[in-house]
């Protein structure tokens, strides 16, 4: 299950779930507004797209 604390996880793959995590987290902070949520992590709205997709965070 993901998320489960007892989960182990590569440390080759954390970086990428740890972006993952902070990108899922501004967009439900943002309510899904991409271009507050681009803003707030630093980025572009074509980058948060980008990782969006990446990450198979969109709806």
């Amino acid at each position: 299950m993901p998320g489960d604390p007892a989960e182990v996880v590569p440390l080759r793959a954390l970086p990428a779930e740890v972006e993952r995590q902070a990108v899922q987290r501004a967009l439900e902070a943002c309510s899904g507004n991409r271009t507050r949520t681009a803003e707030r992590l630093g980025i572009s709205r074509r980058q948060l797209f980008n990782k969006i997709r990446e990450y198979d965070l969109g709806s």
